[in-house]
């Protein structure tokens, strides 16, 4: 079976401007969305339906005009334009807007991606945060979990098992800055580690019939790919 990870970023509103470059919010929108553009494969949506709906959305000096976040996609697509349609659809089902407020932009990877000679397709997507019915998109847990949970339903309908190991892999290429040379040393290193682990885990299940002492040397694996993907989120955190 194919298999993928599941990915999805955390979602940030554009509420508050950060910097005096930008003239209002929605400027900030306009911008973000020329960078995703800057490097994208492809595209989808109008994104000055979406610039209209925010001016009228920014009416307070907090309000929420729009809302942008990242979902990892399986690198072995190449129909771009379905994925993109079917992404759109599915978040504008699970967040009730309407999908001609969405703007999304699909990249095979990110800055670090290169320097390490990864592919990483992921789509970044920007949406305004009016529901159908003209209110206010307000999402809590529950909703954010049950997000996850369909968004799982989608990859398994499409065909792919879901490699939760494998994230540590795609989580520098969806916005973690790694500032220092050296630090960027020490991740590919231990991504390097990690994948040689993967391919011993692979190997271990394969064989995890034929002797029993396999399934100890496969828990002692897992347990150092733990470990890695520990040290991977000490050093997102510092960037």
């Amino acid at each position: 079976m194919k298999e993928t990870i599941r990915y999805i970023s955390d979602f940030k509103y554009f509420s508050e401007i950060k910097s005096e470059r930008y003239k209002s919010k929605v400027d900030m929108v306009k911008h973000h969305i020329r960078y995703i553009s800057k490097s994208a494969i492809e595209e989808l949506g109008d994104e000055e339906e979406l610039y209209e709906m925010a001016k009228k959305l920014d009416v307070k000096y907090n309000s929420r005009v729009a809302l942008s976040f990242n979902v990892a996609i399986p690198n072995d697509v190449e129909n771009y334009s379905e994925w993109l349609e079917q992404v759109r659809d599915f978040f504008s089902e699970q967040l009730n807007i309407d999908k001609r407020y969405f703007f999304l932009a699909l990249h095979e990877q990110h800055e670090l991606g290169k320097e390490l000679g990864t592919v990483n397709k992921h789509i970044h997507l920007v949406c305004n945060t009016i529901t159908r019915e003209g209110k206010r998109l307000r999402l809590n847990p529950k909703d954010l979990s049950r997000i996850h949970k369909n968004w799982d339903y989608f990859l398994h309908s499409k065909g792919y098992r879901i490699f939760k190991m494998n994230e540590n892999e795609r989580i520098p290429h969806l916005g973690v800055l790694l500032r220092t040379r050296k630090v960027k040393e020490d991740y590919k290193q231990m991504l390097q580690a990690s994948r040689e682990m993967r391919d011993i885990q692979r190997k271990l299940a394969e064989n995890i019939e034929k002797d029993e002492n396999i399934e100890k040397d496969l828990e002692n694996v897992m347990e150092l790919s733990r470990k890695l993907d520990e040290l991977l989120k000490a050093y997102e955190e510092k960037g």
